[in-house]
């Protein structure tokens, strides 16, 4: 994150890129609910793992290009969503094993939110 927010090649789009970063705090204060956690690696996908009001969890996964790489227009798969309990506990042990990983001194909220209000003010 810290490479997207300062990786511009003109002011405009590091402008922009800041506002995004600033976007993303800002969705943590309106939300409690929503989570980030700031990892030292690069994953190739990202997905959602939701549950609420005792319905069964959903995995929302999405395919990413891997850094330095593009999209073929050959993917045939970029996403899916599932309820399916072997997929849906693959990912739920991914999360489990992401937040170990959290940055050291980011693991709590608000060291998160101080650390993307200094991204976004970067």
């Amino acid at each position: 994150l810290r490479d997207y927010a300062r990786a511009a090649a003109t002011p405009a789009e590091a402008g922009w890129r800041r506002a995004h970063v600033a976007a993303l705090a800002a969705l943590m204060r309106r939300a409690p609910a929503f989570t980030v956690r700031l990892i030292p690696a690069a994953p190739s996908f990202q997905y959602t793992l939701a549950e609420a009001g005792g319905a069964p969890p959903v995995v929302t996964f999405e395919g990413w290009p891997s850094p330095g790489t593009t999209r073929s227009s050959t993917d045939a798969l970029s996403g899916f969503a599932t309820s399916a309990p072997p997929v849906v506990a693959a990912f739920a042990e991914d999360l489990r094993r992401c937040q170990a990983a959290t940055a050291e001194g980011l693991e709590g909220r608000e060291a998160t939110l101080e650390a993307l209000d200094a991204l976004a003010g970067s």
